[in-house]
């Protein structure tokens, strides 16, 4: 399921517009949550995501991240993997993060 800023699960996340930019998105799968594109607002907006999403129970997992984002999960302690993209059948590169992992935080 696709979790819009400011939609009900959005705001019950802290993935308001208050934090991150209308074109921001994340998909909700039953046991994480996949950062698939955001742009926080201000520094330390991802932290508070990262930290809103572990106390729900659900890890987190960021597809193929660039720039800024890759150094954020590797500095972060983020656990890589490799994954079959079900829909494509092509393997795709996935770092996770589990609320044991130090919460995402460096």
């Amino acid at each position: 399921m696709q979790i819009t800023v400011d939609s009900e699960r959005g705001q019950e996340l802290g993935f308001t517009s208050e934090w991150f930019t209308a074109d921001s998105y994340l998909w909700e799968e039953p046991t994480r949550i996949m950062i698939s594109l955001i742009q926080g607002r201000t520094p330390g907006v991802f932290r508070m995501l990262v930290r809103k999403i572990h106390e729900q129970g659900n890890d987190v997992a960021v597809p193929t991240p660039l720039g800024r984002m890759r150094n954020i999960v590797e500095k972060c302690g983020y656990r890589f993997l490799r994954e079959v993209d079900e829909a494509s059948g092509e393997e795709c590169e996935v770092w996770t993060c589990s609320a044991a992992c130090n919460g995402g935080m460096a």
